[in-house]
């Protein structure tokens, strides 16, 4: 059976509404009693040591299934210098100090779930310093008449018995979201950081009526795979039959999509019937949706999405690839990497706050629990994370080497371009044509393992050095990449000509030199 753990919120000047949400915790456990257990925690039921805060003898609200905060007209009291933000800058009170917590949590991993309710003061009740934070609280987080969207569900009431009906509400139809749903995801291994634009942006048009696929389009590396899996789970409560994850990378053959389908969903296609009748009889009429991961390497694949969608209409598609597959009627959402300032900016703050930066650090304490950041290093972080192209998969992995390197020897190697792979390019060409144009031929054979690419063509006769971003390119059944280039000799009056190649990955380089024939 599942738990449930409830962080209820508040300063001491709405007790009456602390103990209705007691008590409203204490009614749903019994009418979800044959499924969930709820574990609510308030301070004053916690046997607490008196010489300590509150917040500094309890786990952290990030780590709570569900935050309800109530709000009326003061913030609590300050919390000791120990507490700061990353900035350095205090909180104002331990009612601030939770919120934030839990607000970061849910930015990170989605949990916890957020309820925020504000008491409305009297009219006749005098202005104070405490009722002017709490309304700059309410701005700051809550601008105007309030985004329940973006963090959570936010209301105001004025009785009490308003706010244990809206609580009730709320926390009902929350706990529902809580109850088991079939799936295969897997668990992940490490915490989210950053996106979370994008993944408000694909949960948003999946739970739209109108909106039958999402594709997340980007080069290897860009975190796509990552990044739909984090919205996936979000969703999983708005699918009654399942979300599921449909990995196709390393597949081959016909039918691919169906089969795998199949083969997930332990759905028999019984003889003479095909996987994808009996996919589509399966699931007709049932709240699933579909991960399919690794799209690109199946051109197939279009129509039995399609025939997918036209046979199952409550059926969801979530797709991820290198390049937009031609699907009718398909959202595309372009993962670019990620957002990082400028290689010359100077701003610890700015590069702090930034989601590569915050990636690497993250990464690097659980090599090194002592890793900080700090205004000696930022800078080589920040060079880091830039020639790695601002690619998810290349800091992980080179946040890796922390353990036996410090940003300076870090940064040093990726410049080198040996950090992380070696790259074999194989030059071919027929030929050189002096009266037109030849064909150059170059080949990348464990191309579909790269992070990223950008390649540069030197033709050697003095014209300006070719780019071509390769994450524009699909790969073959085997992995490798082959692209064939044109190029206009007229005029040369030499007997050849020497083309150099360089192709650099996130981390990584890999050369080639051929003199090639007149």
């Amino acid at each position: 059976m599942d738990r449930v753990r409830i962080f209820i919120s508040s300063p001491g000047d709405v007790a009456d509404e602390r103990q209705r949400a007691l008590a409203v915790v204490e009614r749903l456990q019994r009418e979800f009693a044959d499924t969930l257990i709820l574990e609510p925690l308030l301070w004053e039921q916690e046997p607490l040591l008196a010489t300590a805060d509150f917040q500094s003898q309890i786990r952290s609200p990030a780590d709570f299934d569900i935050f309800a905060t109530v709000i009326g007209s003061r913030l609590g009291s300050p919390l000791g210098s120990q507490f700061t933000r990353r900035d350095g800058t205090p909180y104002s009170s331990g009612t601030e100090f939770e919120f934030e917590m839990a607000v970061a949590g849910h930015h990170a991993s989605g949990r916890p779930e957020l309820l925020i309710y504000r008491k409305n003061p009297p009219a006749e009740q005098p202005a104070t310093a405490q009722l002017e934070k709490v309304s700059r609280f309410f701005e700051k987080w809550f601008p105007g008449a309030g985004d329940p969207a973006e963090i959570g569900e936010y209301r105001s009431f004025t009785e009490t018995g308003e706010f244990e009906e809206l609580f009730t509400l709320h926390l009902r139809e929350m706990l529902r979201r809580f109850l088991p749903r079939p799936n295969n995801l897997p668990a992940p291994i490490s915490s989210f950081v950053g996106r979370t634009d994008l993944i408000r942006e694909i949960t948003g048009l999946l739970e739209r009526s109108d909106t039958r696929v999402v594709s997340l389009m980007g080069p290897g590396g860009a975190g796509k795979s990552r990044l739909a899996l984090r919205s996936a789970r979000g969703l999983q409560p708005d699918f009654a039959d399942g979300t599921f994850l449909i990995n196709l990378a390393s597949r081959q053959g016909a039918d691919v999509v169906p089969r795998e389908i199949a083969e997930v969903l332990g759905i028999e296609p019984g003889p003479g019937r095909s996987p994808m009748d009996a996919v589509v009889e399966a699931l007709h009429n049932q709240e699933i949706l579909l991960l399919l991961d690794n799209l690109e390497q199946f051109e197939s694949a279009v129509v039995d999405i399609d025939t997918l969608l036209s046979g199952c209409p409550e059926l969801k598609v979530l797709v991820t690839s290198r390049e937009a597959p031609a699907l009718n009627n398909a959202r595309v959402i372009r993962v670019p990497p990620l957002a990082l300032p400028s290689p010359e900016n100077t701003d610890f703050a700015a590069i702090r706050d930034s989601e590569c930066v915050q990636l690497f650090v993250e990464r690097a304490r659980t090599i090194r629990e002592d890793f900080e950041l700090s205004q000696e290093n930022a800078g080589e972080v920040l060079q880091i994370c830039h020639q790695l192209q601002g690619l998810p998969l290349a800091i992980e992995l080179a946040a890796s080497r922390m353990r036996s390197m410090n940003t300076t020897k870090l940064l040093q190697r990726i410049l080198k371009g040996g950090l992380l792979r070696k790259i074999d390019v194989n030059i071919s060409a027929a030929g050189i044509n002096r009266a037109g144009s030849s064909k150059v031929t170059l080949e990348i054979p464990d191309f579909r393992e790269l992070v990223a690419t950008q390649l540069t063509v030197d033709f050697g006769d003095g014209s300006e050095p070719l780019q071509l971003d390769l994450g524009e390119y699909t790969p073959g059944a085997d992995g490798s990449l082959t692209v064939t280039l044109e190029h206009d000799y007229t005029g040369m009056s030499t007997s050849g000509v020497t083309v150099a190649v360089e192709v650099r990955a996130a981390g990584a380089r890999g050369t080639d030199e051929k003199m090639l024939s007149a």
